[in-house]
């Protein structure tokens, strides 16, 4: 059986360090700024008038990592591409809501412009935050939509386990 050496254990721990800081740095100072706009072509859809132009946006995670102006910009993208309809899905926030009238201010530019309908992610609430610094209900994120524009679709909780808020009902025309 072979015998590992300090040296061997040692370089092969630095290497793992190594890997572990270097993809915390990539999550931490690339991967927040990386915007892509990605179009496609969709077959008909029953019910749907053809040529209906969808676009989605989702994983904001507003949060002192990604601050607002990171979401202006991306909402700037956004508005920059014709849409009929727009779709948000979650995650809004990561673990609070650090501004939360100027991200209201950001996502009602959209909303203004585009019929929007949201959905909450795992990190909008309940399922995600109970240690964070101040942990708070999805309904904190459902409030934040809402008074942006922009309806929530029904929530049932995380993991369709219930507790969530019924938000939104009233479906716009």
């Amino acid at each position: 059986m072979n015998r590992v050496n300090r040296r061997t254990f040692l370089k092969a721990g630095a290497g793992l360090v190594g890997a572990a800081l270097t993809g915390c740095g990539y999550m931490r100072y690339v991967e927040p700024s990386w915007f892509e706009i990605t179009t496609r072509v969709l077959q008909p859809i029953s019910g749907l008038e053809p040529g209906l132009r969808i676009l989605h946006l989702s994983d904001l995670h507003f949060s002192d990592e990604v601050p607002l102006g990171m979401i202006e910009r991306a909402v700037d993208l956004a508005l920059e591409t014709p849409a009929d309809l727009l779709l948000l899905t979650g995650d809004f926030i990561t673990h609070h809501i650090p501004d939360e009238e100027g991200y209201i201010r950001v996502l009602r530019r959209l909303s203004d412009r585009i019929p929007a309908f949201a959905c909450l992610g795992n990190h909008d609430g309940r399922c995600y935050t109970p240690h964070s610094r101040r942990p708070f209900e999805a309904d904190d994120v459902v409030a934040l939509l809402k008074k942006s524009g922009i309806p929530p679709t029904d929530q049932r909780g995380c993991g369709g386990e219930g507790g969530g808020p019924n938000a939104a009902p009233d479906w716009p025309k």
